[in-house]
């Protein structure tokens, strides 16, 4: 709406006529005006003034003639800019860029080569000056006093008139430098200002195009060069603002486009009344100079707000005043110069704010660049005052924005909704009033708020919803730490903190208001978080995924008013619910709730799943799942009572997804989370009260945690999965069986026990709680560590596996199957997908990956028919050759025995290489000459071989001894039946052909009958001979490698041990001048322990001498050092001189040894006393340089070859010389006795 910025008046005592151009400075306080006839004056102007302050104006008064306008063919002076910055008055007088100074008015400089320009622009910045003449740009720097030429960039015509738009102001992203914008004949077009590199022209609008003489020209400007002084075109930079980013002001006739340099999609318009002669920016008005008037346009909304009648306007500029004043606006006419006053921004913001036109008030205040025009205007409380309006009209979101703006306290937004609250709820403070009245708003005259419904009451959610959303992470965080206060002040008051209820969970607090101000920040966020749960439940559509993270993270909503509204909102609502009783540790009525008829949707499509929809019901596999999480999480409780909740409420999970319900123990999360998360940051703070309290520790709380694993083996027995569970046991159980056991190279693939028993259930949580616990405890064992998976479990899971066995052998044999060829080996195979065949797989398996089992106690359970398992069993207690027993004589397997012995064998051999590699060295024990019973493997095959010979389909008498029927034969398919015999002499020759290198050919012809032809062992007998010769020679080259490394070590001990020269222990004898000892220091390190060289320095004080003994260590060890000393500067050579040194002869790799240093002290520093060394007693310190230097030499590796090579290089002056730095040495004065 129009309405007054401006106020226009007169300056007094100006008597220069037709004004050209204007510059103000200082405030207004100066000004320059160039006229027609080629003149420049300066006056002075004053406020002042009686005269001044009656017309509320300036009083002028000139005070200098820089420029008189004698001569008739001078032409008027255009473009007047005062540059403060540069005390430089700059103007085109007669087509001429000239400079004077503006506080002496002396002229500074003129440049003729400009001669003939049309316009200029100025970069203060860089101290810059562009001048447009005819087709060229030209650049100048500005120096000091003077303007100097820099470059020219050639242009396609003569710019009429031209701006410099500041790097800053450019918009566009990836630009560099500032930017010049040139009004050319019918463009307009952008320069870069530090290349000279012309952009292409500016896009504007199809309304802003030439006619089609000039539509080529697809950027012009109609009404440029129309006639007029408005040919030359207006340019005016606009800055950015907090309500728009950085414009440009073109004029294209009457009309002024705004946009940004590259033009696309930010155009925005304004309408003179006719062509601008001149545009100004004055704070936050756009102010036109027209032929027959001004006209001043907002700067926010572009509109029209006032006009002043002023004909024959010339010129107009603008000049900043400073102090929060505004700028002072300068419009030159024919025959005076008046003045446009800025009615003051805090006035007028605060007339618009009154009036009720909050939006062209907070509009005004966000185009002012100078905050401090806004005076005392409070921005805020307009933004509030405008947001009660706004309600009050019911544009709730857009009253919900400016509260958000104003950072109005929640409880005062919320007052005004108290329609959204649950019936229920009973806010902290006792009411949804805020503490203060509104200036404006539907409560400011007692009325009560409008209660909402319907569209209305859906719109208020969703813009509450929004305003919550943005205050909610700072009120948590108060909450957190007022919580974190509270507890820390109990703490130091009574000790520990115990676990209080959570604040404010049942809305039962008292005191509500801002967070921040009055330290109830707690009351706030149950106030916040109960209001945004109401306002996710009744916007439209609901927002279930916001509503389910809400209520599954830390939150504060009140339980007794939003459990009722979640219920009474349909079913789906019911996770939400859920989450809510489990977030506050309702977890029974959590899971008295947690049904499948109550939370899963009738139909897949009623309802679009859960947390991961968000349409707020579930299918059956998602709330299984659901129910799987939270179930675990309990198990991983330390309450007890929540491990007793998990068996109460797994079984109609196991019972329907009998994989899902067993993933329940077997979790690979290793710590409960989200159990409670009321309080937050809080019940962190609790554990850490806790452990200081002297509590259990971590590891303490996690070996409590979780159910026992007979427990829980004992309850899956108890198991009948349903019809539907046994659907897809078998699909559900691969990959259980699959993550238990993987199968190992050379294994067969195990083979799937569908979960359709809970003996099956209990097989599969055995199985991977085991093989978590072998990989050390890793993930998928439900938490068990390996100490707690004892020997009774594994023992329990092969009763399990036995005992399936057994009964689906049974059960085979009602359908009409042979239980005893379901125990052959051979059955197997035919059977692959029996269940029977599956549990006997993996009960193989299991003994022979298991090492923890009693297989004594096991071989007493297992049947004597099942051969295998038996051989298995007396395997892991060594009796080799009953199980080569079982292989030949009734499995009659020869394959399988020799496999048998393979394996044995190369165990045993593995075990020797390691506890070779362990004990090398040492002396051999006594016991080792004794073999062990698995060294003689092959030899238990060949008496078994042997006795077939004496006794064809003879029961070993041990078999007795397993339990087995001492008649029992085995057939080929692996039942008790006569059968064809393996073994005899011809199967033990080949046997001992094969394997000779692995038996003791003594012990072999003890074993064979005497009735053997020897003919038949002559290839064994030679093959065994040629092993042996081969060993025997083997042995002596070995021996005679030892013996020669034995040489070169004892060589090379000799030599070092000649090279070592002890030094002489410090005596009379020895150092028959230093004297006697007065005190040893201990030592000091002179480098660092990870060094290659280690030296350490001890000082021996004598009376009249300093001995440094230097301890040097070589830490290398390929390398020898010879000559070793330690070469010593002192600080001071006043004080103290070297008088002898004495080198180590050698280090040998690994070695110490010493060398030393003798310093003698100066007689010119006074007399030597027991109590003060050297008569320094209390003096300062005196520093050494040191510097480690020896020759140093590689040695070979090549034993005594190589020893040989490094000393005789040595020898031969090989080697090299080497310098290492050291730290300083201090020798202060208690190191002399003080």
């Amino acid at each position: 709406m129009p309405r007054s910025a401006f106020e226009v008046s007169t300056l007094l005592g100006v008597n220069t006529r037709q004004v050209s151009t204007i510059a103000v400075v200082s405030a207004g306080d100066r000004m320059f005006l160039g006229a027609g006839d080629g003149s420049l004056t300066a006056h002075e102007c004053r406020g002042d003034t009686p005269n001044a302050l009656k017309a509320s104006s300036f009083e002028c008064r000139e005070v200098d003639s820089l420029r008189k306008g004698l001569s008739s063919d001078r032409r008027p002076v255009l473009d007047l800019l005062a540059v403060e910055a540069w005390r430089a008055l700059l103007g085109l007088l007669d087509g001429q860029l000239t400079a004077y100074d503006m506080y002496t008015y002396r002229p500074l400089a003129s440049v003729p080569s400009t001669r003939g320009a049309s316009c200029f622009c100025v970069d203060e910045e860089r101290r810059l000056v562009f001048v447009a003449n005819k087709k060229r740009l030209q650049v100048l720097a500005w120096q000091a006093v003077s303007l100097a030429p820099r470059r020219d960039f050639p242009l396609p015509e003569t710019p009429r008139s031209m701006a410099l738009v500041p790097e800053d102001a450019d918009g566009p992203a990836g630009s560099s430098g500032p930017k010049l914008v040139l009004a050319l004949r019918k463009e307009y077009s952008v320069m870069d200002a530090t290349t000279g590199a012309l952009s292409p022209a500016l896009l504007l609008s199809d309304r802003d195009q030439l006619d089609a003489s000039a539509s080529s020209m697809t950027s012009s400007i109609s009404g440029l060069g129309g006639g007029g002084s408005s040919s030359h075109g207006v340019i005016l930079p606009v800055p950015a603002s907090s309500a728009r980013g950085a414009r440009v002001l073109l004029s294209s006739g009457s009309r002024g486009l705004l946009v940004d340099l590259v033009g696309r999609g930010h155009e925005e318009r304004l309408t003179w009344t006719a062509p601008p002669l001149s545009v100004c920016l004055s704070t936050a008005f756009f102010v036109a100079a027209l032929p027959r008037q001004v006209e001043v346009h907002d700067l926010a909304s572009l509109a029209p707000l006032q006009t002043f009648d002023l004909p024959g306007a010339t010129c107009m500029t603008t000049c900043p005043v400073g102090g929060g004043r505004g700028d002072l606006t300068y419009v030159a006419t024919a025959n005076s110069v008046n003045l446009l006053k800025l009615i003051p921004i805090e006035f007028q913001v605060e007339t618009l704010a009154e009036s009720g036109s909050y939006e062209d008030a907070l509009s005004l205040c966000a185009m002012c660049k100078d905050m401090s025009v806004l005076g005392s205007v409070n921005v805020l409380s307009i933004h509030e005052r405008y947001a009660y309006d706004l309600f009050s009209w019911g544009d709730y979101e857009g009253a919900v924005g400016h509260f958000l703006v104003a950072e109005t306290p929640v409880d005062h937004v919320l007052s005004l909704f108290p329609s959204l609250a649950p019936p229920e709820f009973v806010p902290p403070g006792g009411s949804l009033q805020g503490p203060n009245t509104p200036k404006k708003g539907p409560t400011s005259s007692g009325e009560p708020p409008r209660q909402l419904t319907g569209v209305s009451r859906s719109r208020a959610a969703s813009a509450v919803m929004t305003f919550l959303e943005r205050h909610r992470p700072a009120i948590l965080a108060a909450a957190e730490r007022e919580d974190c206060q509270k507890a820390d002040d109990a703490e130091d008051a009574d000790g520990p903190a115990e676990a209080s209820p959570a604040a404010g969970g049942e809305g039962d607090g008292g005191g509500s208001g801002n967070s921040d101000n009055d330290g109830k920040a707690g009351d706030t966020l149950v106030l916040l978080d109960t209001m945004l749960m109401s306002s996710y439940v009744q916007c439209s559509p609901p927002r279930h995924s916001a509503l389910v993270e809400l209520l599954s993270g830390p939150n504060r909503c009140s339980l007794a008013a939003c459990a009722p509204l979640l219920a009474a909102s349909g079913p789906s609502f019911i996770e939400a619910l859920l989450c809510l009783y489990r977030g506050r540790g309702l977890h029974e009525d959590a899971l008295a709730l947690a049904t499948e008829d109550r939370c899963v949707a009738p139909s897949s499509s009623s309802y679009s799943g859960g947390s991961g929809g968000g349409g707020g019901g579930w299918t059956a596999p998602q709330f299984r799942r659901w129910l799987a999480a939270y179930l675990r999480e309990l198990r991983l409780s330390s309450e007890p009572a929540h491990r007793a909740l998990v068996l109460r409420s797994v079984k109609p999970l196991l019972e329907a997804d009998p994989a899902l319900g067993l993933s329940v123990f077997l979790n690979e999360h290793r710590q409960a989370t989200g159990l409670s998360h009321h309080g937050g940051f809080l019940a962190q703070r609790r554990v850490g009260v806790s452990r200081r309290a002297g509590g259990a520790s971590a590891d303490g709380r996690r070996a409590e945690a979780g159910l026992a694993p007979h427990d829980v083996v004992s309850f899956l027995k108890t198991i009948t999965p349903s019809e539907s569970g046994r659907a897809n046991a078998e699909t559900s159980a691969a990959a259980t069986a699959a993550a238990a056991q993987p199968a190992k190279e050379g294994q067969a693939v195990p083979m799937t026990i569908p979960f359709t028993s809970g003996r099956a259930l209990a097989v599969g949580y055995l199985q991977v709680l085991i093989d978590a616990a072998a990989g050390g405890g890793g993930e998928g064992g439900g938490g068990a560590r390996e100490g707690e998976v004892t020997s009774a479990l594994h023992d329990e899971l092969a009763y399990l596996l036995m005992e399936g066995l057994l009964v689906e052998q049974g059960a085979a044999a009602d359908r009409g199957q042979s239980s005893r060829r379901l125990g052959s080996s051979k059955n197997i195979a035919k059977d692959k997908n029996g269940l029977a065949a599956a549990y006997r797989q993996r009960l193989q398996l299991f003994l022979q990956t298991s090492e923890k089992y009693n297989p004594a106690r096991l071989l007493s359970v297992i049947p004597s028919h099942f051969l295998e398992e038996h051989a298995l069993l007396l395997s892991r207690l060594g009796r080799h050759e009953e199980v080569l027993h079982i292989y030949v004589r009734q499995l009659k397997n020869r394959e399988m025995a020799e496999a048998y012995c393979g394996r044995i064998w190369e165990r045993c051999e593995s075990a020797a290489k390691a506890k070779s590699t362990a004990k090398r060295g040492a002396p051999a024990d006594a016991a080792t000459a004794t073999p062990s019973p698995d060294e003689e493997v092959y030899l238990f095959l060949l008496k078994v071989y042997l006795q077939g010979q004496n006794k064809a389909g003879g029961h070993h008498p041990a078999q007795s001894k397993a339990g087995s029927p001492s008649s029992l034969k085995v057939s080929d398919d692996g039942v008790a039946a006569v059968g064809e015999e393996v073994g005899g002499l011809d199967e033990a020759v080949s046997l001992l052909e094969r394997h000779f290198s692995r038996v003791d050919p003594v012990k072999v012809m003890a074993l064979l009958p005497p009735s053997v032809p020897v003919s038949k062992l002559v290839p064994f007998l030679s093959s065994a001979v040629r092993h042996a010769e081969a060993r025997r020679r083997s042995n002596q080259v070995t021996h005679q490698l030892c013996r020669a490394d034995y040489v070169n070590v004892k060589f090379e001990l000799i030599q070092l041990q000649g090279q070592v020269s002890r030094v002489p222990e410090l005596s009379l004898a020895s150092f028959p001048q230093l004297g006697t000892l007065l005190r040893t220091c201990p030592p000091v390190e002179l480098t660092d322990p990870t060094a290659d060289y280690g030296v350490g320095c001890i000082k021996h004080v004598f009376e009249s001498f300093i001995v440094l003994q230097f301890d040097v260590t070589n830490r290398l060890r390929d390398q020898r050092l010879h000559n070793v000393l330690v070469k010593v500067e002192c600080s001071d050579p006043d004080l103290y001189s070297i008088k002898t040194e004495r080198h180590f002869p050698a280090l040998p790799p690994h070695g110490s040894g010493s060398c030393y240093t003798v310093l003698a002290r100066s007689p010119s520093a006074g007399g030597v006393g027991r109590g003060s060394v050297g008569g320094i007693g209390g003096g300062p310190s005196v520093l050494f340089m040191c510097e480690l230097r020896f020759t140093s030499a590689r040695i070979g590796s090549g034993g005594a070859q190589g020893i040989g090579m490094a000393e005789s290089a040595y020898d031969k002056g090989g080697g090299f010389m080497e310098e290492y730095l050291l730290e300083d040495l201090e020798l202060s004065p208690a190191d002399l006795g003080e």
